[in-house]
């Protein structure tokens, strides 16, 4: 028994031993990485690092806000457009209107109603799309009135 007392404590002591090592091995990692820090040359790195990766951020921001602002303005506009009544659709009746525009009121006028299929065979339109643009544009400005029925919208004068 005292012969396995003896080989616990010879393999007790290795183990104390190698750990023991470990230890001064990374105490001596330690003391090399702080003499690095203690250099002025690797301070002067740091710093020159941190103001690069500063100027970056800042164009990055810069950027960022320069499209906030940009899309602030594309929101201020679609606001201003959303905002047609009857007081604005009579502040847009005074500017002049280009001569297809007044046609076109002109013609729902004589026929009370129109789809833009309407549209385009009185204005000879290759298609329909030019008709729709031309009357949703004059919907937005707050110069005619729109209801759907069934697949067709059917445009109107403002009363």
């Amino acid at each position: 028994m005292a012969n396995t007392e003896e080989n616990e404590n010879i393999n007790l002591m290795a183990n104390i031993s190698q750990v023991r090592e470990q230890m001064n091995e990374e105490q001596r990692s330690l003391e090399k990485e702080i003499s690095k820090l203690r250099d002025p040359t690797v301070h002067a790195a740091i710093m020159y690092t941190a103001a690069k990766e500063r100027e970056s951020t800042n164009r990055i921001l810069k950027t960022i806000l320069a499209r906030m602002d940009a899309m602030e303005l594309k929101i201020q506009r679609l606001e201003e457009r959303t905002k047609t009544g009857p007081a604005s659709a009579a502040r847009m009746s005074e500017r002049v209107m280009a001569d297809v525009d007044n046609t076109i009121i002109s013609f729902i006028k004589s026929k009370g109603s129109c789809t833009a299929g309407d549209i385009q065979l009185a204005l000879r339109y290759k298609g329909r799309n030019a008709a729709c643009a031309r009357l949703n544009r004059l919907y937005e400005l707050g110069m005619l009135n729109k209801q759907r029925s069934g697949k067709k919208i059917i445009y109107t004068t403002q009363a």
